[in-house]
């Protein structure tokens, strides 16, 4: 199941079948108390649609800030070691990248965000 923000509102796909949404807002989606049921009810409704226009694709965010986990390549692990060592902080990438949790990291505010293409 794929949700997609474009300019005419949300869409829920899987295996091509694709439904518009009555919410206009990932707020709005997000305070469902079961949004899995809701969305697979409007799977079940049968497809209004049949595919979704890249044109009219937006970032799938709303108010909400965007943070993103884990590391990156093991090649950039190195590099980052490499740029901490003068700080005092050479084993801090190597110690996160083999952590059991991964690490949150902050990456912009909903209105720094771009869409496909963007």
């Amino acid at each position: 199941m794929i949700l997609y923000r474009t300019a005419n509102g949300w869409l829920v796909e899987e295996a091509g079948r694709f439904n518009p949404l009555e919410e206009k807002t990932l707020d709005e989606l997000l305070a469902l108390e079961d949004l899995e049921t809701y969305l697979e009810s409007r799977l079940k409704a049968g497809a209004t649609q049949a595919a979704v226009d890249e044109k009219t694709l937006l970032a799938p965010v709303g108010t909400q800030e965007v943070w993103a986990a884990g590391v990156t390549y093991l090649r950039s692990r190195a590099a980052r070691m490499e740029e901490s060592k003068d700080a005092g902080g050479g084993d801090f990438y190597d110690r996160v990248y083999s952590a059991t949790r991964p690490e949150l990291f902050f990456k912009a505010l909903a209105q720094k965000v771009v869409g496909p293409g963007a």
